[in-house]
């Protein structure tokens, strides 16, 4: 799955799918597994482009740190360099990037918790509803 793909899947679930997703009753408890486990998908591909963003992060600031630090004729120290790398627009869409990929997996993380607490909810429900009717 590409990137733009797994985004706008992401943004459906934010958008669209949570807001159906969460009105589950008794009678649907056995789909909320199969519900979950869509979220823990598109959680685990989240995951995956983090750390390809991260990695990609971590080679333009190793590449733009080593041209900062060899490609001047005057020497820098590593504060002058932070300053540099800091200002760098490669360095900041990478960082820019990673902390939009990272608030999409938090949302979806959080969209988890929900669920899981909803399936406990439900269970405790249901098992009442068993007490009272004498099951």
């Amino acid at each position: 799955m590409n990137r733009e793909t797994l985004e706008k899947e992401v943004l459906q679930l934010i958008n669209e799918d949570f807001k159906k997703d969460i009105r589950v009753d008794l009678n649907d408890i056995l789909n909320l597994p199969i519900i979950l486990e869509k979220y823990l998908n598109i959680h685990f591909q989240l995951m995956m482009e983090i750390n390809k963003s991260e990695a990609k992060k971590n080679e333009i600031f190793s590449e733009r740190f080593q041209y900062y630090k060899e490609g001047y004729t005057v020497m820098l120290n590593p504060s002058e360099i932070k300053t540099y790398l800091d200002g760098d627009k490669e360095v900041l869409t990478a960082k820019e990037d990673l902390s939009y990929l990272e608030s999409l997996f938090k949302q979806v993380c959080e969209m988890i918790q929900e669920l899981r607490s909803l399936q406990y909810m439900l269970k405790t429900k249901l098992e009442y509803e068993k007490l009272i009717c004498g099951r």
